[in-house]
């Protein structure tokens, strides 16, 4: 899932360029907490965010995270980076009880600062996380007692 447009044909052609195509379908859309549409700014932090109030936002197609994440985790193994520019604390918000809690999932989240974007809340995050029975671990492996 990749909502900028130069964004996504660089990953169509890294995808086709290490021979991925049977595996990997990029398609051009926000992970949000329901399908519909979000206003979205194509530049600033990274290759874009999603946005609210900017005078250089275009609206772009969303598809739900939860959905996204059951239809995934029930195919089999998935492992799902998630890096939203702040935008998980509203995403983890809308997952259902115990759903990141799933046998052959993996979830990477990239926390951003509190306030990041005006969505971005990370003790928020992993404390959603923890409630839904995920095993919280920082990116060398040690669990997280605290945050």
């Amino acid at each position: 899932m990749e909502p900028n447009v130069r964004a996504a044909a660089l990953l169509r052609q890294s995808v086709r360029l290490n021979r991925l195509d049977d595996r990997v379908a990029v398609v051009e859309a926000i992970v949000a907490d329901a399908d519909g549409e979000l206003p979205f700014v194509e530049t600033g932090s990274a290759t874009g965010h999603v946005a609210r109030g900017s005078a250089a936002q275009t609206r772009k197609r969303t598809v739900g995270f939860a959905r996204l994440i059951a239809d995934a985790a029930a195919r089999g193994m998935c492992l799902v980076k998630i890096d939203v520019e702040g935008f998980e604390t509203t995403l983890l918000a809308r997952l259902p009880d115990r759903s990141v809690r799933r046998p052959r999932l993996v979830l990477v989240f990239e926390l951003h600062a509190l306030g990041f974007n005006s969505f971005g809340d990370p003790r928020r995050c992993v404390a959603m996380l923890r409630d839904g029975g995920a095993i919280v671990r920082r990116r060398d492996g040690v669990p997280m007692d605290a945050f």
